[in-house]
């Protein structure tokens, strides 16, 4: 990420934000999940906390407030990128990712994050590490916990073609199960590559950008993330689309999906 950055004021603010962006959806602190929220929008009085603070969370807000306005800054770029359950998928991007307000700056570093996080989870020889997973399998098999773990997957008919309900489910039903759903989640992201993040952030960035966004990335590096994402893209759908592409593939779809 850091090699697309011109070196201005802001370059360490969006790779500290690139650094964390994973963390609210995703990380835990002290065994407890993790939050941000707009330190720009309206906030409680006194408290400086938003009104719909989640008791039990802990806030990069509340992490990063000895750095000041640079950590406001930092979590205003997270709180935009993060995709929170209640929010639909299309609206996320639109009014969260590939929406530019009087932060321009900030907004461009998300949206320049978002692609190239994006072209990081683009990869069409990736492969399901089998000694990781058959570790992870015997350990929630141990703790009683393989259930669970499964569940998720369950409702979903493809999933029938690698779990058989009537028997206990073998390391080798689970290991099919996961290379089946890394395939259509990398094939259901490079649909959404094509059709909704490329396109955008190319007229974004790249095509209708001013002058001064550009000094915040070269043009020429962020150019060559976009096309390296759009042809792996290319060779994933190529690879999987007749195999893989039926109807709960398309409903998780960018326009689709919930």
């Amino acid at each position: 990420m850091g090699y697309i950055l011109q070196p201005t004021n802001y370059k360490d603010i969006i790779l500290c934000a690139t650094d964390l962006h994973d963390v609210p959806e995703q990380g835990k602190i002290d065994g407890k999940p993790v939050e941000v929220f707009n330190p720009y929008s309206r906030l409680r009085p006194y408290s400086g906390l938003p009104r719909n603070f989640k008791e039990g969370f802990v806030y990069l807000n509340i992490l990063l407030a000895d750095f000041g306005k640079e950590g406001k800054m930092v979590c205003y770029i997270d709180d935009k990128i993060t995709h929170r359950p209640n929010m639909k998928y299309m609206g996320y991007m639109e009014k969260e990712i590939f929406s530019l307000s009087r932060r321009r700056n900030l907004d461009i570093g998300k949206i320049t994050i978002k692609i190239a996080d994006r072209k990081g989870n683009t990869k069409p020889e990736e492969i399901i590490d089998e000694d990781f997973q058959r570790k992870r399998f015997n350990e929630c098999q141990e703790k009683g916990e393989l259930e669970s773990l499964i569940k998720k997957y369950k409702p979903f008919r493809w999933a029938s073609k690698c779990i058989a309900p009537e028997r206990d489910i073998s390391f080798d039903d689970f290991f099919r199960l996961m290379q089946e759903a890394l395939i259509r989640k990398r094939l259901a992201n490079a649909f959404d590559n094509v059709s909704i993040y490329l396109p955008k952030a190319e007229a974004l960035l790249i095509k209708s950008a001013r002058e001064k966004d550009k000094r915040l990335f070269y043009k020429d590096r962020l150019e060559d993330v976009i096309k390296e994402c759009w042809y792996n893209s290319n060779i994933i759908i190529e690879k999987y689309k007749y195999d893989y592409l039926d109807e709960e593939l398309i409903a998780n779809l960018g326009n689709n999906r919930q």
